[in-house]
């Protein structure tokens, strides 16, 4: 009967590494440790800026709708005859909410 080499398998070389000895982690071992974490980290910053991204496009349609509501208030307070005649464009040059072709600057970009 002739002997036969058993070559250990990976489970086994794991089980011995955990409980063969007290030495500590290897130099291999800590370099993936910190590049799964640097992975991890990376990750979670690029969510953080999207998010932070999203918070200011929700602001700013928060902010375009108290606009849109509030003029529609003042609409709903006139009376019908005057909503009926129209507005002077004399009446809304002191209005900031409203943009014109005179005011708009197409130059820049």
């Amino acid at each position: 009967m002739s002997a036969r080499i058993v070559h250990p398998t990976l489970r086994s070389r794991v089980v011995a590494r955990l409980h063969g000895d007290d030495r500590g982690f290897s130099l291999l071992e800590v370099v993936v440790a910190l590049l799964l974490l640097f992975s991890l980290l990376v990750a979670l910053e690029s969510a953080a800026v999207a998010g932070f991204r999203y918070i200011g496009f929700g602001r700013e349609r928060q902010a375009a709708n108290q606009i849109a509501n509030q003029i529609m208030e003042e609409t709903r307070g006139l009376a019908y005859s005057k909503i009926e005649r129209g507005v002077q464009t004399s009446n809304l040059a002191g209005d900031t909410n409203i943009v014109t072709k005179s005011t708009l600057d197409l130059t820049k970009p």
